[in-house]
């Protein structure tokens, strides 16, 4: 807790600048706009498949240096899929073309 009676002008000033950085790096800031930082988000989903048409989990996750929860919650809404490769089912994971579907809702 802070007691901002025994602070002087400078003082306040200081916590009030460093309270607004700390507020902007979490995106907590009035009049953020959400939707930007998603579309970003998917922006940046989508170009990890690079010219992969499906990747594990694993791969698309690692690819983004995220964990696979993270990924998960990204693409919540997302249906995972069997990705076959040379004709063998290599696992689950995500489609390019159901991430691109659901950048467009």
């Amino acid at each position: 807790m802070l007691r901002s009676y025994l602070l002087d002008d400078d003082d306040l000033a200081g916590v009030a600048e460093t309270a607004y950085r700390l507020r902007e790096a979490a995106g907590t800031l009035p009049g953020g706009n959400t939707e930007v930082e998603e579309e970003s988000e998917l922006t940046r989903i989508l170009s990890a498949f690079g010219t992969d048409d499906g990747l594990l989990f694993d791969e698309l996750a690692d690819r983004l240096g995220w964990t696979q929860d993270r990924l998960k919650k990204e693409l919540d809404g997302v249906k995972a899929k069997q990705i076959w490769r040379d004709g063998s089912n290599a696992g689950r994971g995500y489609k390019r073309a159901d991430v691109e579907a659901s950048a467009s809702c």
